[in-house]
């Protein structure tokens, strides 16, 4: 018995050095140490997202982990004498606890969206293009009405990068895709808004040109 427990000791100490070798590797910069480090924490990432309460937004949850792994990875200092896996764990489980408030928040906006006349939202869209769109916008039914010419993954990006003032790198992250692909799937959002409310404004009959 005591062999084992010997043993056993010796087992969690190298997985410790090892997890540290890969926790150094990570914050200098190596992405393989990274991504090594994620799939051993994929359980924790998968868990925090699939809270029942979280249902309704697993997949944004489950990437809000991830970025939120990300950073504790960066942000960890093993001097603080702090366990790598409690210190995960809190960040991932507190980062996707605010994503729902700010998601439930959100919520409460858009179900009271039709008796608001401002328009925060939108006045903090600083593309050109589509200003010379939305500032002819006189009621949000409008808006809301050219909002469904865009596909969910479109109506996405606008909130992560307009509403929710995140950087476009951010936003790829959570969307698991390029920072190349979020500017460019912006921009036809935008296009295709414009092309929406100029169609609406002109007396066209279908709200969603082709």
């Amino acid at each position: 018995m005591e062999r084992t427990n010997r043993e056993q000791e010796r087992e969690q100490a190298e997985k410790w050095e090892q997890e540290q070798a890969l926790l150094r590797a990570a914050q200098a910069g190596d992405s393989p140490a990274l991504s090594r480090l994620l799939d051993r924490y994929l359980p924790l990432l998968q868990a925090a997202a699939a809270q029942p309460h979280l249902r309704t937004i697993r997949e944004d949850a489950l990437a809000e982990g991830y970025v939120s792994f990300v950073r504790a990875v960066r942000e960890y200092d093993a001097s603080a004498g702090v366990p790598f896996a409690a210190f995960a764990r809190a960040r991932v489980y507190g980062d996707v606890r605010t994503l729902f408030r700010r998601e439930c928040r959100r919520w409460e906006r858009e179900a009271t969206v039709a008796e608001d006349r401002e328009e925060p939202f939108w006045e903090s869209v600083s593309d050109p293009q589509a200003e010379q769109a939305l500032v002819r916008l006189e009621e949000r039914t409008a808006l809301a009405a050219a909002m469904r010419c865009l596909t969910e993954a479109e109506r996405r990006i606008l909130r992560l990068v307009y509403w929710e003032e995140r950087r476009e790198r951010e936003a790829a992250l959570l969307l698991h895709v390029s920072q190349q692909a979020v500017g460019k799937a912006k921009r036809k959002a935008l296009a295709k808004l414009r092309a929406a409310l100029s169609s609406r404004e002109g007396g066209a009959g279908g709200l969603c040109p082709a």
